[in-house]
């Protein structure tokens, strides 16, 4: 047998069943809403995270939190998301 093919089914098989599962269970995490205190405004905020691509980040080194909705948009639309670091 082709030692190249083997290492292919290998790498296919460890992103089935490694990195598959961690993305799900990431996904599932990043996808709700999270309450956070917004550092501008100073008041509290409902604030929900791009969950693909957290997940995904997160599958890979470290999680690239992105704001994909907060409850003071459209007031503070273009802020710099300081809440997430």
């Amino acid at each position: 047998m082709n030692p190249w093919l083997v290492l292919l089914m290998l790498a296919v098989l460890a992103a089935l069943y490694v990195v598959t599962p961690v993305v799900a269970a990431a996904w599932s995490h990043y996808r709700r809403y999270r309450r956070l205190r917004c550092p501008v405004e100073g008041v509290e905020a409902r604030v929900r995270v791009d969950a693909g691509r957290a997940a995904i980040g997160e599958a890979f080194g470290r999680p690239a939190l992105e704001v994909e909705r907060c409850s003071l948009w459209p007031k503070r639309w273009l802020c710099q998301q300081a809440c997430m670091v």
